[in-house]
C-alpha cells in the first residue's frame, strides 16, 4: 500500500479525498498549464483542488471577482517564470 510512504498530512488528504467535493474552478484552472512536472502539479491538486479548496488563494481570489494570475499558487505564493530553453 503506497499510503504508508506518504507524509502524514498528505496521507490524511488522500484518505479523506473521497469525502470532499472538488473545486468548482478546477476544470478551467490556468495554473495547471504552468507545471512542467505533472507530479508537482498533482501534489497541489490533491491538497487543494480535490481537498480543501476553500483554503486555496486562487479560489478565494476568483470567488471575490478579482482576476487570478496564472502563476498564483494555491498557498498564495507565485511561481517563478520559466527560463527559455529549460
Amino acid at each position: 500500500m503506497i499510503h504508508r510512504f506518504l507524509p502524514d498530512t498528505l496521507r490524511d488528504i488522500v484518505a479523506h479525498r473521497g469525502e470532499r467535493m472538488p473545486c468548482p474552478h478546477a476544470s478551467g484552472c490556468e495554473m495547471f498549464a504552468q507545471f512542467k512536472l505533472q507530479s508537482m502539479l498533482r501534489i497541489w491538486q490533491i491538497k487543494y483542488c480535490e481537498g480543501d479548496y476553500a483554503r486555496c488563494v486562487r479560489y478565494q481570489t476568483a470567488a471575490s471577482g478579482q482576476p487570478v494570475a496564472p502563476s498564483l499558487l494555491p498557498n498564495g505564493s507565485l511561481l517563478k517564470p520559466r527560463v527559455a530553453g529549460r
